[in-house]
């Protein structure tokens, strides 16, 4: 007959190495996924930086371009307001020379006067 304990040993055997067969299978295989996920966390955390880069220069240029349109409203605002107070005091100057030239004429019209009636 058979050598029974000899045949279950041999089975033992096999089924052990068939296990830790398996287990390495298993382990290489968890490793391998550990990578890969490691890789795509790895790559969605370069890409949320990159992300988060840009979105903080764009809010850089668009804050740094308001604040240029800012300043050239209130630049236009200044200019206009000194525009406006030079406007006012050449027509105080224009006004004042006028009213002086109408005051001197009124004598040189009489001193005129008087010298053609000295002389004419």
């Amino acid at each position: 007959m058979f050598n029974l304990g000899g045949a279950m040993k041999n089975i033992s055997a096999k089924a052990e190495e068939l296990v830790e067969e398996k287990k390495h299978a298993a382990t290489s295989l968890l490793e391998k996924q550990v990578k890969e996920t490691g890789e795509f966390l790895s790559n969605t955390l370069n890409e949320a930086e990159g992300k988060a880069v840009s979105a903080a220069e764009e809010a850089k240029k668009a804050a740094v371009d308001g604040f240029d349109q800012e300043v050239e409203k209130l630049a236009d605002s200044a200019l206009q307001e000194v525009s406006s107070a030079v406007d006012d005091k050449l027509k105080e100057a224009d006004q004042l020379f006028s009213e002086k030239r109408e005051a001197l004429g009124e004598p040189a019209k009489s001193m005129m006067s008087k010298a053609k009636g000295l002389f004419g």
